[in-house]
């Protein structure tokens, strides 16, 4: 299993690694064409995508991904497809039944209203992402991570493309960013549906279905819960700051999804192996394993995080989203929390849905409660401290209660030793000042490259580095 995680880790990484440097390095531009309350426009209907995403469809999507190993081939096609044309159905129907009450949801979401026309192309990108999404997963649980990185790469490139083309030479504004995930969307959903479509048939199997949404229907609190985890920071910024301010903490945020280059790529590879090989007896010492890499590669991102934020801000960005540097490393280490539920695998292998509906909740509510109270005495600073406290609790629930149901031995001294040891250097490092801007660039990378050094030693034995030959070699004949 080591050597398919770490092949499928590096192709899905390097897919989302295009995606997010080009996103990266059009920052400047993008800074530049919109205005903080532009930006926090697209933050706000981004949060309304999310929630679509979860609600309409039923996350139907869990339920296939769930089911699809245990399946027949034949079986899988029904399985796939019912989930497809489901999907298809509701987040159509959406569209048309939101639109006479688009006025509502802005100013539910937005707090101002847009043109009929901008609404129209907001709710229609909605609709068409959401289906993207579905068969681009689809390829994940194929096990086709090459494929799964080029549909992230057709859209970025083609919805970045258009959103430039439109909002810089034609003048559109912020409707243009919804050209290009229409356009984007449609493109590559055309793309990865083209690639698995032996998985596709003209079938809608009501059993499949209801098997399915049994499975789902108990995780749709579940994923609220992670809805709210995740965006009710840019609500309440909205309510008790300002949309201008959505749009700083949203370009913060930007900056620290990056790490989502480590999360993604073992998120997408692992995932699927897990639900295939669990029952074998090596897997769990191989997901501990692997969970220190993910540490080590974790510490040191956000390491560089907090020793470089001010430095990538100003580099990237204009005087109106100085404000964003300092929130940068909270939210990236709070990106990654939110994540590793994937390495406590058991509640899912095991089908407890209401353990894990009732931990997002939990940390949905302690997240609001603690935006409330942050938000008025620190700004962007306390939503984001928030937002981490929130995905920390989450986290932690869910390891404690995953090795009740499938243990995996993890040292935890070690683990916390080196989160302790990273945090430590980053607070100290980002105080280094030499006198010029080069030589307290150098002392920083010198603090960055010593303590990831040390927190290898720490998490890493000499006897798993000694085989990562092998495991690259088998990875070359996969």
């Amino acid at each position: 299993m080591l050597a398919r995680f770490f092949k499928d880790s590096f192709i899905y990484g390097a897919g989302t690694f295009v995606t997010r440097g080009i996103q990266l390095v059009l920052l400047p531009l993008y800074t530049r064409l919109f205005t903080t309350a532009d930006y926090g426009i697209i933050d706000m209907i981004t949060v309304l995508a999310s929630l679509v995403t979860i609600l309409v469809p039923l996350e139907i999507l869990q339920g296939a991904s769930r089911f699809y190993a245990d399946e027949t081939e034949q079986d899988r096609k029904r399985l796939v497809s019912t989930g497809l044309w489901f999907s298809c159905l509701m987040l159509a129907g959406f569209v048309v039944l939101a639109m006479p009450f688009s006025d509502l949801l802005e100013s539910a979401f937005l707090g101002e209203r847009l043109s009929g026309l901008t609404s129209a192309f907001a709710l229609s990108s909605i609709a068409v992402t959401g289906i993207f999404y579905y068969v681009q997963q689809i390829l994940r649980f194929r096990l086709q991570s090459k494929e799964f990185a080029l549909a992230s790469i057709v859209y970025s490139l083609t919805s970045i493309s258009i959103t430039i083309f439109a909002v810089a030479v034609m003048d559109t504004g912020v409707v243009g960013v919804f050209y290009g995930s229409i356009i984007g969307g449609t493109l590559a959903g055309a793309f990865a549906y083209r690639r698995s479509r032996t998985e596709y048939v003209a079938v809608f199997d009501f059993g499949m279905w209801k098997r399915m949404v049994q499975f789902s229907l108990p995780l749709l609190p579940s994923s609220v819960g992670v809805f709210v985890a995740l965006y009710v920071d840019r609500i309440l910024i909205n309510k008790l700051m300002s949309l201008g301010d959505v749009g700083v903490y949203g370009v913060a945020y930007r900056f620290a999804t990056a790490v989502a280059l480590i999360m993604t790529g073992f998120q997408s590879a692992l995932t699927p192996l897990v639900y295939q090989h669990y029952k074998e007896p090596n897997t769990p010492t191989e997901l501990s394993l692997i969970f220190r890499y993910f540490t080590a590669l974790a510490l040191f991102a956000l390491l560089g995080y907090a020793l470089f934020a001010r430095e990538l801000v100003m580099l990237f960005t204009t005087p109106a989203y100085y404000a964003a540097a300092p929130v940068i490393p909270l939210l990236a280490a709070g990106v990654l929390f939110s994540g590793m539920y994937i390495f406590a695998p058991g509640l899912s292998i095991e089908k407890r849905t209401k353990s894990i509906a009732i931990i997002n909740i939990a940390s949905a509510a302690v997240n609001t409660l603690l935006n409330f109270v942050l938000i008025p005495r620190f700004g962007l600073a306390g939503s984001a401290a928030a937002t981490l406290s929130g995905s920390f609790l989450a986290f932690t629930a869910t390891m404690v209660l995953s090795q009740r149901y499938y243990p995996v031995k993890h040292d935890w001294v070690s683990l916390i030793g080196a989160m302790i040891l990273a945090t430590g250097a980053g607070y100290a490092g980002a105080m280094i000042s030499l006198g010029s801007l080069e030589m307290t660039i150098v002392g920083k990378f010198a603090v960055l490259l010593v303590t990831e050094f040390l927190v290898l030693l720490i998490l890493i034995e000499f006897e798993n580095i000694r085989k990562l030959p092998s495991i690259f070699l088998a990875w070359r004949r996969s």
